[in-house]
């Protein structure tokens, strides 16, 4: 995981920084780091100042404005002012405005850019990752997110194996907004025995919809009818319906990418750098996919892609869909 001051103490201080990608908790970490290490925190006030275009409509054009004239202002009883600016770059008229004043800012002024994807063909970055930094900022890896726990648990003299860290990890999910929320949790739940373990985790954390629908595939498979318990208990606690059927359709179609791959003999580590994927859940699935044969998975694959033609035009009730499909699984591999 990165140490952004140390990275900008060895890069040098630049005016302009892209932090994009899919982690949204570490862009936000990054440029409250920055704001912490570069300002005065009397002067916090006046010399920063935050933008979401993700949140303005009409007044896009305004805003942009705005955004000229704090980055061509001075900053005031400090040696810096910084701008954070959230998904300016999804709109390329914004793009093409912006653009006409980078040259003209400050060189007192740092301003961040927190963007979900990145266009490289676009002016503002072309502009920017001349004279800036630009950092891509996916989902860390199941080990480096077990490490950042235990730093966490360590700060607050509370212990935890590294192997329940990872079990954490594989409950929540990477979303490191929500695994935070977690590890505290289960702090406050553990400071009379100043020690989290497995059976903390099973009892505190809800496993996240990724994992559920990976066990009720399992169920499925095995012929389980906790299979139809998982789901209802989805129903019940107002998972959409038609987010269960696409997770349940993806989980499908990676039993089949990543069986094909390892009945090629490909190593975990391949597999996982090819479908970019947690290495744990390759693994998982792995496991998963000897249950299947590739028949079966076309069969399912086929079995699923009628039900959302189905569910398209109307014809079936999409809850009903499931359930059925669900039996009929069952009943397939009986």
């Amino acid at each position: 995981m990165l140490d952004i001051i140390k990275f900008i103490k060895k890069q040098g201080l630049k005016n302009f920084y892209i932090f994009y990608g899919e982690e949204n908790f570490l862009k936000k970490c990054y440029a409250k780091k920055l704001k912490g290490f570069f300002l005065n925190k009397k002067f916090l006030d006046i010399n920063y100042n935050y933008f979401d275009f993700s949140k303005l409509d009409k007044k896009k054009n305004s805003s942009i404005d705005d955004i000229v004239k704090c980055a061509c202002s001075p900053p005031f009883f400090d040696s810096f002012r910084i701008l954070v600016i959230k998904n300016l770059l999804e709109s390329k008229k914004n793009c093409e405005e912006f653009d006409n004043y980078i040259h003209n800012f400050l060189s007192t002024n740092i301003i961040i850019f927190l963007e979900e994807k990145i266009d490289k063909k676009n002016k503002v970055f072309q502009s920017i990752s001349q004279i800036g930094d630009v950092l891509k900022i996916n989902h860390q890896t199941t080990s480096e997110l077990a490490k950042w726990i235990i730093k966490i648990c360590d700060r607050e003299k509370i212990s935890i194996s590294k192997q329940s860290a990872i079990d954490l990890v594989k409950f929540v999910g990477n979303d490191m907004f929500f695994l935070k929320q977690e590890i505290y949790k289960l702090i406050n739940y553990s400071r009379d025995k100043n020690t989290i373990d497995f059976s903390d985790i099973e009892l505190l954390t809800s496993k996240n919809l990724d994992n559920k629908i990976f066990d009720l595939v399992k169920l499925v498979a095995q012929k389980n009818s906790k299979s139809l318990e998982i789901f209802d208990n989805l129903i019940d606690q107002n998972e959409q319906p038609l987010v269960i059927l696409s997770m349940i359709v993806r989980q499908f179609y990676l039993i089949l990418k990543i069986k094909g791959l390892y009945d090629k003999n490909k190593t975990l580590q391949e597999i996982t750098n090819i479908l970019k994927i947690q290495s744990f859940i390759v693994h998982d699935i792995i496991s998963q996919s000897k249950i299947f044969n590739t028949n079966d998975l076309v069969f399912i694959l086929n079995y699923l892609l009628e039900i959302d033609f189905e569910i398209k035009i109307g014809s079936i009730n999409i809850i009903h869909a499931i359930r059925l499909f669900i039996i009929n699984l069952m009943y397939r591999f009986a």
